[in-house]
């Protein structure tokens, strides 16, 4: 997906079985951004979302993981998707105007 500096996106994540069913996590899923100065990530508090915010052009990989196991047999399962930011287009010319003088 491509967004441009002036755009965030929501990620939301879905656990699912291997036939796409609903299934169940165990715990916080841990997002990251692997370049920070493109897409900061805000995370929800229960993890199942993040709001990737753009900054300067460039690209991204956004990366979730999650336990699907238990606290003491953990099974991690991930999911990754690819931004990239652009610059935004102009929409608009605003023109300014100077000092009048004496001809």
């Amino acid at each position: 997906m491509t967004i441009t500096t002036e755009q965030e996106v929501l990620l939301t994540v879905s656990p699912v079985t291997q036939l796409g069913n609903p299934a169940p996590i165990t715990g916080t899923p841990m997002w990251n951004s692997t370049n920070l100065n493109a897409i900061t990530l805000v995370v929800s508090a229960n993890g199942l979302s993040a709001t990737a915010i753009a900054s300067t052009s460039g690209s991204s990989t956004i990366n979730v993981i999650a336990n699907a196991g238990t606290a003491t047999s953990p099974i991690s399962i991930s999911g990754s998707v690819v931004l990239s930011v652009v610059p935004a287009a102009a929409a608009a010319l605003n023109i300014s105007l100077g000092i009048p003088f004496l001809q």
